[in-house]
């Protein structure tokens, strides 16, 4: 009945924040029979039900059966980024221009979520009232998710951009003109331990460096992202003196790496120093730069000459042992191969 009455709301346009970008989307809000029409884009559909802007009749929604009108994302993004230009047609300064971006569950999501109760499907939200900057000027922001729930398994992600925060607000000719907008994936690591010391020249954006050591350390590290999808670490070896480090996020890795050189590298060889660590501890214990040659050994004894644990032909450079049984105390761990022979003093609290 209203279709007669429709104006468009929704343009392209050549007004772009930035070289490498053709086109922007143009929102703008009409006036049709004096009610204000917001000019609305989604990445889902709208339903359209009522002549009242606040009905909730009204909403956008993501029709899980279409991908026309749907967008699948089962990971978990740090932020969302775009650029933006809001020139409201009135001077008022409660007016505001809205983004929104909700990751849910597989089920019918709605915004506004009073329509059908779709606040139990939430897993994440950005969410941003956007102002006038300057006279009208492009501005980037990047929101990040906030993972609240109460839904835990992402499958879609519904994002919603409108020319004003009030279904019905704001003036007739509100503009907002929206461009380059991009999920954002934080890969960086936020730190690198060396044998459970930090690296002193860590930089989140640096991927390689080149260290000069007597042994082959442990390299053990974090990622700054909460959402990664995974964190594999490959340690170094004699033959390989490089340790890997991949993070993977968004379904791309990134990929540190830690070149050893080994100073005095026959000596080394000939005779192994293996590393025990934390030291102090509460039991749990790691050891490496064991020869993985399978004639390794490895003894742990009481301070009165008593055997509480043998390990026999080791075949790897690293092994974990958990000793938390014992009393406080200190013991000794006998390291041996066929050529070496050497006592290592643990202290247990």
């Amino acid at each position: 009945m209203w279709a007669s009455s429709a104006q468009q709301v929704l343009y392209r346009s050549t007004d772009v924040p930035h070289n490498g970008i053709t086109y922007s989307i143009k929102l703008q809000s009409k006036s049709i029979l004096g009610i204000i029409a917001n000019g609305a884009v989604s990445t889902g559909a709208f339903n359209i039900g009522s002549t009242n802007a606040t009905s909730s009749n009204n909403y956008a929604y993501t029709n899980t059966t279409n991908s026309d009108y749907s967008n699948n994302l089962i990971t978990k993004p740090d932020s969302i980024s775009f650029w933006v230009k809001y020139i409201p047609s009135s001077n008022s300064g409660s007016n505001n221009a809205k983004m929104g971006a909700t990751i849910h569950s597989n089920a019918e999501y709605r915004d506004p979520e009073s329509s059908n109760n779709s606040a139990q499907y939430v897993v994440g939200k950005a969410t941003l009232n956007i102002p006038k900057i300057g006279n009208g000027e492009w501005h980037q922001y990047t929101i990040p998710f906030q993972y609240t729930g109460p839904s835990q398994t992402p499958a879609f992600i519904l994002v919603n951009f409108s020319t004003n925060i009030t279904p019905g607000g704001g003036s007739a000719g509100d503009q907002l003109f929206i461009a380059d907008i991009e999920l954002i994936y934080n890969r960086n690591l936020n730190n690198i331990l060396i044998d459970g010391t930090p690296l002193t020249n860590f930089e989140p954006s640096n991927t390689e460096y080149f260290i000069e050591t007597d042994h082959i350390p442990v390299v053990t590290a974090s990622a700054y992202s909460p959402f990664i999808t995974s964190l594999n670490t490959t340690q170094a070896t004699q033959d390989n003196l490089i340790s890997t480090i991949s993070v993977l996020h968004g379904g791309t890795a990134k990929t540190y790496m830690i070149h050893f050189t080994l100073t005095n590298k026959i000596e080394s060889i000939l005779n192994p120093e293996i590393r025990i660590f934390p030291n102090p501890s509460n039991g749990k214990i790691s050891i490496c730069n064991i020869i993985d040659n399978g004639l390794s050994n490895i003894d742990v004894i009481d301070l009165n000459g008593k055997s509480i644990m043998s390990i026999k032909k080791i075949s790897t450079s690293k092994i974990d042992l958990d000793l938390g049984r014992l009393c406080s105390g200190i013991y000794n761990i006998i390291y041996s191969n066929n050529t070496f022979k050497k006592t290592y003093k643990i202290v247990i609290h």
